[in-house]
C-alpha cells in the first residue's frame, strides 16, 4: 500500500494498493540498508511504465519527512510503502477492493463497523 501522494494526476495516491515486483539496492549494498527504490505495479497508475515488460510499473524511491518535536528538528527517510495483505477495518475505510475476506467476529466494538467492512468491496 502506497503511503504518500506521489503523482496524484497519474493515480499514485495515498492508500493505493499494488504489488512489489522487485527491490533494488545501490551497488555493494543490501539489507539492512535502505533500498535505492522498490519497483511496484499499481493497476490504477496511468503514467509511463518503468519496465516495458511490466505495464503499470513504477519505482518508489525513499522520501525524507521532517518535523519538529518541542524545539528539536527531527527527520526520517523511508520507502512510503506498507504491507497490505491484512488490513484493519479502519485502514480499509474509504477503499474499494475487488475482493475481501472479512472476519467480522461475534460482536461489534463500534456501531457500524461491520457495515464499513462489508461496504468496502465491489458488489457484483
Amino acid at each position: 500500500m502506497l503511503r504518500a501522494n506521489l503523482w496524484v494526476e497519474k493515480g499514485l495516491v495515498n492508500d493505493l494498493i499494488g504489488t512489489v515486483l522487485c527491490i533494488i539496492y545501490c551497488a555493494n549494498q543490501g539489507p539492512p540498508a535502505l533500498p535505492a527504490f522498490v519497483v511496484c505495479i499499481f493497476p490504477n497508475y496511468t503514467g509511463p511504465t518503468f519496465l516495458p515488460e511490466h505495464p503499470n510499473s513504477f519505482p518508489v524511491i525513499p522520501i525524507k519527512c521532517t518535523w519538529t518535536s518541542g524545539h528539536a528538528p527531527l527527520s526520517r527517510t523511508g520507502i512510503p510503502l506498507d504491507l497490505a495483505w491484512g488490513l484493519t477495518i479502519h485502514k480499509s475505510q474509504g477503499l474499494t477492493m475487488a475482493k475481501a475476506v472479512i472476519d467480522i467476529g461475534q460482536h461489534e466494538m463500534t456501531a457500524g463497523i461491520k457495515f464499513v467492512a462489508l461496504s468496502s468491496s465491489k458488489h457484483q
